[in-house]
């Protein structure tokens, strides 16, 4: 009997991706999973030498899953790992409205990997964990408060913007996390 590899499916649409995710976890079940991926401190450093490796991206996969690795050896419930996730279609916008949604369901804490304030995805996914309060914690197993985070951003913007490159996207993040009000504003 042959298979047909997965890269010859069709796209599916997140909706399917939802219902497949709801056959497995419950509402709040896993850890999520968060870390720089497409961006981070290596890729600025690149950048502002000029070097425009793509191999920043599969450094970023493989640190991301001994992160996870890590995690499930640690913890006595499910793990989502979201550099997983490849559909040649989407967007980042499309993956990150996925992942934020991923998280707003399943996700019953965020954990995040260290370098995580360089990543353009994973700052969106802390400020949306602070403003849903879902608990976030850092690679040690810490609890991440929104002030730390704050603080963590706005010095990730700092050494992008030393390096001569474009930090709007980070300094945005941290606006967003300075609107929230609350209890994880603490």
């Amino acid at each position: 009997m042959s298979s047909l590899p997965t890269e010859h499916l069709l796209p599916v649409p997140a909706g399917a991706l939802f219902q497949i995710l709801d056959s497995v976890l419950g509402p709040k079940s896993c850890a999520y999973a968060a870390g720089p991926l497409d961006s981070g401190r290596a890729y600025y450093e690149r950048m502002a030498a000029g070097d425009h490796d793509p191999t920043v991206r599969a450094e970023n996969e493989i640190r991301l899953d001994g992160f996870v690795l890590h995690l499930r050896r640690r913890l006595e419930y499910p793990v989502f790992d979201s550099g997983l996730l490849k559909i040649p279609d989407w967007s980042g916008r499309e993956y990150g409205t996925f992942f934020l949604e991923v998280i707003r369901r399943y996700a019953k804490e965020c954990w995040f990997m260290n370098g995580w304030e360089f990543s353009i995805g994973a700052t969106k996914e802390f400020v949306f964990c602070c403003t849903i309060q879902t608990p976030c914690l850092t690679e040690s197993g810490e609890r991440l408060m929104q002030q730390e985070g704050l603080r963590l951003i706005r010095d990730a913007a700092d050494f992008v913007r030393g390096l001569g490159l474009d930090d709007a996207k980070l300094r945005s993040r941290a606006e967003d996390l300075n609107r929230i009000e609350g209890p994880s504003a603490d």
